[in-house]
């Protein structure tokens, strides 16, 4: 791509912040309500496994069409949402194509598409956090788990010390 056409849809991209702010809005919201949904989903699957363990099957049962089928239907709406915002996205971009038409020749969603996603704050790296906790379904031996339970307090995180330990103590993390 020559400087002269690179400029050019550089220039259009920029004059389209707050159309780009709108989507970003878009992808946040959604974003956001399906690690809402994913979360409470998570815990009502996690609450099932444990009744169907105890074998509390009816209890099980009834969570499944109450709680489970609740949160299933949120997500749902969420990752509905996170399509309506790819596909505003797709008419944005479809746009910039349309304007530029005119003065450059075979211009192309793919060929404009970098250029808008550049821009756009919902498409840029997530920034790290120092001491992040990153949450996690994990399976754990029954006696394992009974034994960080049995000590009282957040077993959560004693099992994290352990692992940090482990890290410090075998390789070197970042």
């Amino acid at each position: 791509m020559d400087d002269t056409r690179k400029q050019r849809i550089e220039q259009t991209v920029a004059q389209k912040t707050d159309e780009m702010a709108s989507v970003d809005d878009l992808y946040f919201g959604d974003v956001i309500g399906t690690a809402q949904a994913c979360g409470q989903l998570k815990e009502a699957l996690d609450k099932l496994d444990q009744l169907t363990h105890i074998r509390e099957y009816e209890k099980a049962a009834q969570l499944g069409y109450e709680a489970i089928a609740s949160e299933f239907i949120f997500l749902q709406r969420c990752l509905g949402g996170l399509n309506s915002a790819n596909m505003s996205k797709d008419i944005l971009i479809q746009d910039i194509v349309m304007e530029l038409t005119p003065e450059l020749e075979n211009l192309s969603y793919e060929e404009v598409a970098p250029f808008v996603k550049t821009k756009m704050k919902s498409f840029q790296p997530r920034p790290t956090v120092e001491g992040e906790k990153i949450p996690v379904h994990l399976k754990i031996d029954a006696d394992v788990l009974s034994l960080f339970r049995s000590q009282g307090g957040d077993y959560k995180a004693r099992i994290s010390q352990v692992l940090r330990e482990y890290c410090d103590a075998n390789h070197n993390h970042e």
